[in-house]
């Protein structure tokens, strides 16, 4: 038999749980709301700070930003490498996922990359220029972005 007071409890538990995912994933009521609510406009003016949401297939995936070692373009998509060894291939092109990901750890080192700087292993000078990231994959370094770079190095060098 249900009494109020376990009526309560269990509500009480529900919103509690509730609440735990939110934080999880960086998010607040508005935003879940929104998101039911079907308004995606009002949920894209307020990212989530912590995760990048990303769609593949028929899923939406929740990305830690940390995760992700780099993006390259490919015409209209972009894969996604990340820490785990998966790399995602969404359908949006790299200008996009710039924009959404709005993260001053990330940098351009040319037109068809993006990289997480806390995922770089070494920038090797010669042959052009180019990054070795934590997975040990390669990302070419434009000639008109080794400026750019040389600064973040001497701003991060002991």
């Amino acid at each position: 038999m249900k009494t109020p007071v376990k009526d309560l409890m269990l509500s009480l538990e529900q919103s509690i749980n509730i609440t735990n995912m939110l934080n999880e994933y960086g998010m607040d009521l508005d935003t879940l709301r929104q998101l039911i609510s079907g308004k995606k406009e009002k949920v894209e003016e307020k990212p989530l700070t912590n995760k990048l949401i990303v769609y593949d297939n028929k899923e939406c995936l929740f990305i830690e930003k940390s995760d992700i070692i780099y993006a390259s373009a490919n015409g209209a998509y972009t894969k996604i490498s990340l820490l785990n060894g998966k790399q995602i291939l969404i359908s949006k092109n790299l200008k996009a996922l710039t924009i959404k990901l709005d993260d001053e750890r990330f940098i351009r080192p040319h037109k068809s990359y993006l990289v997480n700087t806390n995922q770089i292993a070494k920038y090797i000078k010669g042959d052009g220029g180019y990054l070795v990231m934590s997975n040990n994959d390669s990302v070419p370094v434009a000639s008109r972005k080794r400026n750019d770079l040389h600064e973040l190095v001497e701003k991060l060098a002991v």
